[in-house]
């Protein structure tokens, strides 16, 4: 049998979120005085659309980036709460006004800056691109591409929200804060690890830096497996390109059918074999991408004749 004193917790906080969903400022305050635990308040005062609730929550301390779900309440953070209020931006800019942190993927892999392109929510984007170093990396995450092979949400392929990202003027050289809080396995690392060519492509068209070192001083090349002879082959060509000055030309390696000659597969059988620390499984291309919110809609390529829609 649970003690009284948490039972009667449990529908002290459940009268807490009730009244902050209802919009009662007034009576949430009280049943916070009255010890109340705001799990989820602020979530559920920007979804109601209730300024009052969400100024008093603010007052009264309640968490802008709180840590894993309690045991009643939404499930959604307060950012992403906000970011699906695509008719209402003051909620969003009230959060980063108050440093909601914006590089933390959610259970599926997903950023703020990738929940907002798959929600088509104009007023998110532009800011949260600013501020964004993870998304590249999230959208290659083992968690994204395991809900995408699922099938169980209407996320885009990776490499299609890899495009979107790059559309969206988010820099795939930018760099995590000294003391990062979320994601620190760089975009081409992420890339290399998932054995994915056409996002590698995407990526080095978009002027992405081979010789950026992770936190254990590794660099893309570092973590290719003797049996990735395609990708050893297309990160030599990235790194020339990059040396030389060049723009990466990716025509000879799109198609993921180029040839690997014998002198490669010599080559490659001599070259230390680096273990990445956490291989990502490759999901399954979908037939068909949803269709992409007009200011998304942008190709990678300024001569391609074929536009990525990913959203409905």
């Amino acid at each position: 049998m649970m003690p009284a004193f948490h039972s009667a917790k449990i529908r002290l906080n459940r009268a807490l979120l009730a009244a902050v969903t209802r919009g009662d400022s007034r009576q949430a305050s009280s049943l916070l005085s009255a010890g109340g635990t705001p799990y989820n308040c602020m979530s559920a005062a920007i979804i109601g659309g209730h300024r009052a609730c969400f100024v008093m929550l603010v007052k009264r301390g309640a968490p802008i980036n709180p840590g894993p779900m309690g045991p009643i309440g939404i499930s959604i953070p307060p950012i992403y709460a906000a970011i699906r209020q695509s008719g209402d931006s003051w909620f969003f800019h009230a959060l980063m006004e108050l440093g909601a942190e914006t590089n933390v993927p959610d259970r599926l892999g997903r950023t703020p800056l990738i929940y907002a392109i798959e929600h088509g929510c104009r007023h998110a984007v532009p800011t949260l691109a600013e501020r964004d170093y993870a998304s590249l990396s999230a959208a290659m995450s083992r968690q994204y591409r395991d809900a995408y092979a699922r099938g169980d949400t209407q996320l885009p392929a990776p490499r299609q929200m890899i495009a979107a990202l790059l559309a969206a003027n988010v820099d795939p050289n930018a760099q995590p804060p000294a003391t990062p809080i979320a994601y620190q396995v760089p975009p081409l690392h992420a890339a290399v690890c998932a054995d994915d060519l056409d996002a590698v492509c995407l990526l080095a068209k978009a002027g992405i830096d081979p010789f950026f070192a992770d936190s254990r001083g590794m660099i893309a090349k570092d973590m290719l497996r003797l049996n990735q002879l395609r990708m050893h082959k297309l990160i030599e060509a990235v790194e020339s390109a990059f040396l030389s000055s060049q723009p990466f030309d990716a025509t000879p390696f799109e198609s993921n059918t180029f040839d690997i000659s014998a002198a490669d597969l010599s080559a490659s059988t001599e070259a230390p074999q680096v273990v990445p620390q956490a291989a990502t499984q490759t999901a399954p291309e979908a037939e068909t991408a949803p269709e992409l919110a007009p200011e998304f809609s942008t190709a990678i390529d300024p001569d391609s004749t074929t536009t990525m829609r990913l959203f409905h």
